[in-house]
Formats: C-alpha cells, structure tokens, sequence
C-alpha cells in the first residue's frame, strides 16, 4: 500500500486523478486511472513508467519493489485475441472480504457505496494527458543528451 500511496502522491502532482483498490488476497492494491476517451496504450504506458521511476517505485537494481505489472501491459494490440486480462473489481465473494473494492487512501477503509463512489470519479482529459506526455518526452530527450555529452 505504501508503494500504491508513493504513486498516487506522483500522480497527483501532475493533477491526475487516481483511485485506490483493495487486491483480491487484501495484502496489495492496484491504482485506477480512467479517461475520458481511448487513449494511445503507447503513451499511456510511458506515463505511468515515467511515474513509477520518479516515485522510486522502479528503477534499475531496486530489488525491494513490490510492483508486479502495469496495464496496458503491451504498447499495442498484437491483432490476435482479446488483449490485456484485467481482473476487475467489485465481485461479489472478495468484497463481502473487504477486498477487490475502492479503498480510502487514508484509513484504507472501503467507501461504504461502491456504486455511488464509482459515480464520483473524475476522468482524465485527454489535452492533460497529452501534454503531460510532451513534457516527458522533452525531459527524456534532454536527458539523453546530458548522458551523450563526452
């Protein structure tokens, strides 16, 4: 939960409304994000990778991290199949365990009304996410280029 919170403390610098969910097992949690319109899973997944890094959730040797994965979990649809499996939450045996529910950030309560809950989140405009991925690019470049210098 601590390395949930991490990221959604990163997230909400950039104004980017998230929510927190109660895994299956309840030892865990997976943050939501939901937009307005389809998005690229190209750029999304930058994103949230970039995120991840600048939370100190991942990054190169950290062996401690308990993040398991990141959906879309592929930067396009191969053509073939379904695409990405999302467990979703709100069924019904997890949640009569507390679990697979909308959790407060806070106290890690479950919000009393799911449904009413779920009628309260904010989607994530689209301009927002694309200027947020332009300024990651630019970031990522310039870096590059530091890197580069002999």
């Amino acid at each position: 939960m601590d390395e949930c919170r991490a990221f959604m403390v990163e997230c909400e610098k950039h104004e980017l409304p998230v929510y927190l969910e109660r895994s299956r097992s309840g030892m865990g949690g997976h943050v939501w994000m939901f937009f307005e319109e389809p998005y690229p899973a190209f750029k999304s997944r930058q994103l949230f990778i970039h995120f991840l890094k600048s939370s100190c959730i991942i990054a190169e040797g950290n062996k401690t991290s308990n993040f398991d994965r990141l959906f879309p979990n592929q930067d396009s649809h191969s053509g073939e199949g379904l695409g990405n499996l999302i467990a979703l939450p709100l069924q019904k045996k997890a949640i009569e365990n507390g679990n697979m529910c909308f959790i407060q950030t806070e106290n890690l309560n479950p919000f009393t009304d799911q449904w009413m809950f779920l009628e309260t989140i904010q989607k994530v405009n689209l301009k927002k996410l694309d200027e947020l991925y332009d300024a990651i690019l630019v970031i990522s470049n310039a870096i590059l280029s530091i890197t580069k210098l002999p």
